[in-house]
């Protein structure tokens, strides 16, 4: 005996005869979709669940797919007491589908269905001899390692004599040893290339470049470009301001040392000027508004400001790299990775000669590939999966089908880089594949999704940042409404205004004091809820609300105020040290 189940619609959008990426908006039901593809898989194309990987970017996320897609299957078993009409899409679960269902279910437990890392290590665990690593190696802690080799090559650059020392120093006289390795680590997780980027070379031309006293003198060709080319008071200033820096300068022109020569351009740069501004800053401003050739000028400070800024700059660039190689020189002598390491050797095995065999092992595994958050991804996971089954030879018949949101890549969570996943997403649907958007988003009320659409349709987000697929609102029944029942207004623009300008400090506080009234407001019975079900309109609860800040400093401020207000609140992921 059959019975029928709901099938979504969304799967007839989706080819399985061809790769595919799926991009998502909040709400609009990416694991929903992505655990029924996993169903469709199983019942409409008959793949064993061992062949269908399924990757994930956290742990959280793959223990809430496999409960889901495990719940779905079972679910599937069972006739529903309202079977879909002839006329609705659905799954017809005969005696076959049952057998594909009890199938699945019975491996269930060895289901490929984990992290992009727990894929990595398993790859690289089964395949020692194909991967050329090791057959005894030991995961280790990727923070400890780095702080092992950071504190090594500090004791190096710390050595009399070394160039390195002085940016050190003064770089420890502002941040303790722990503040300095925190920093440097985060950038040496974050896998890209720092910005701004140190560039010795430039810097020290432009430092060379710049006027000596002699230049600067009665006479100097410096003195009267700067006489004739500038307003009444920055006349006055910058030539003197110019002539402090000029010591360096000669200096370094007859060959001393560069990174002293940048010591005294830090403390130049940090000097305040007329109207409370840094040297650098006055400079960069007048210069830059100038006429040639004191734009040429103007550019040789914005080129130091930029390429040697900051000590942190300096060490991001010559530090930091002797730290990764002493630290990866480390990790290979005595067989350790980590997290990362495990992404970087299985790419590298697999573009390495005969890695064809390892790619061909890995396509006879999985006949399917999905992976979820690819808005989370790298060059090196892309490369991974691009390698094993967007480049699979057409008789493999393998498909690689991509999962996220792009617009959430921008920030950079989880090393996120959005110019990998367009240029992966080009890839798929230039090779052949296809973009099947999600545009029904079933979390939000009608008036916020329309607002969020005028606002990121009005031409403020282009290039990678674009909204080409606005959504529709899936529960147009769910309302937030005010305290005279009627819609509430979605989104409220707060602009500030300071005379005769607007100060950090005090920003912070007004927006501080803004958030908590508001939201004092909102609990009070300023807003309440209708999930649009039956259910009883019910209160705005503390536990509804979500306050997203920019930074750490933010957060805090905006903490001080809704504790002076009364409001409860808590900080997301915030343990006591931090």
């Amino acid at each position: 005996m059959s019975h029928r189940y709901p099938r979504p619609a969304i799967l007839d959008e989706i080819d399985l005869d061809r790769h595919a990426v799926i991009e998502a908006s909040a709400g609009t039901g990416k694991t929903y979709t992505l655990e029924h593809l996993v169903v469709e898989l199983v019942l409409a194309r008959e793949v064993p669940l061992e062949q269908i990987l399924v990757v994930t970017f956290t742990e959280k996320a793959t223990r809430e797919m496999r409960e889901r897609v495990r719940a779905k299957l079972r679910d599937l078993l069972e006739p529903r007491a309202e079977s879909p009409d002839e006329a609705e899409p659905a799954w017809v679960v005969d005696e076959a589908a049952r057998r594909r269902l009890g199938d699945a279910l019975a491996v269930f437990d060895r289901a490929p269905i984990s992290t992009i890392h727990a894929f990595c290590q398993r790859v690289l665990t089964e395949s020692a001899f194909d991967c050329a690593r090791l057959l005894r190696q030991e995961q280790v802690e990727s923070r400890e390692v780095f702080g092992e080799a950071f504190r090594q090559e500090l004791r190096v650059a710390l050595a009399p004599g070394a160039a390195l020392a002085p940016v050190l120093q003064r770089a420890l006289a502002q941040w303790d040893v722990q503040r300095l390795e925190d920093s440097l680590y985060r950038w040496y997780a974050e896998r890209g290339t720092p910005e701004p980027r140190f560039d010795r070379a430039r810097a020290e031309d432009a430092l060379k470049r710049l006027p000596t006293r002699l230049e600067l003198g009665p006479g100097g060709f410096a003195r009267r470009a700067l006489e004739t080319g500038l307003s009444r008071n920055p006349k006055k200033e910058i030539p003197g301001m110019l002539a402090e820096l000029a010591p360096a300068v000669e200096a370094l022109r007859a060959d001393g040392d560069f990174f002293s020569a940048l010591l005294a351009f830090w403390d130049w740069a940090q000097r305040r000027a007329p109207g409370k501004r840094s040297y650098l800053q006055y400079c960069r401003h007048y210069l830059g508004r100038a006429k040639a050739p004191l734009t040429a000028l103007g550019d040789l400070i914005e080129t130091l400001g930029r390429c040697a800024g900051s000590p942190l700059t300096v060490l991001l660039g010559e530090m930091l790299p002797h730290i990764a190689l002493r630290l990866s020189g480390r990790k290979s002598e005595r067989g350790h990775f980590d997290f990362d390491d495990m992404l970087r050797m299985l790419r590298d095995a697999l573009f390495a000669p005969g890695g064809e065999a390892l790619a061909q092992d890995l396509r006879r595994r999985y006949r399917v590939a999905l992976v979820d958050e690819f808005q989370d991804t790298d060059r090196v996971q892309w490369d991974i999966f691009r390698r094993v089954f967007f480049k699979a030879p057409p008789e493999a018949d393998r498909r690689l089908i991509l999962i996220g949101d792009p617009k959430q890549a921008i920030y950079g969570f989880r090393n996120a880089d959005v110019h990998t996943y367009h240029a992966a997403r080009d890839a798929v649907t230039s090779g052949g594949g296809q973009a099947v958007p999600l545009t029904v988003s079933f979390r939000s009320t009608a008036p916020l999704v329309a607002q969020v659409n005028t606002i990121l349709e009005a031409g403020f987000f282009t290039g990678v940042n674009a909204y080409p697929h606005p959504v529709s609102c899936g529960r147009p029944e769910r309302r937030a409404l005010d305290a005279e029942g009627r819609d509430a207004p979605p989104v409220t623009l707060l602009h500030l205004v300071g005379r005769p300008e607007l100060r950090r400090a005090w920003v912070e506080r007004a927006l501080g004091r803004f958030v908590a009234a508001e939201i004092q407001r909102l609990l009070d019975g300023g807003l309440r809820l209708d999930d649009g079900e039956g259910a009883e309109v019910r209160p705005l609860a503390p536990s509804d609300v979500h306050v997203l800040c920019r930074s750490k400093r933010d957060a805090e401020a905006v903490g001080a105020a809704l504790a002076e207000a009364g409001v409860p609140h808590a900080h997301f992921k915030q343990d006591r040290k931090s």
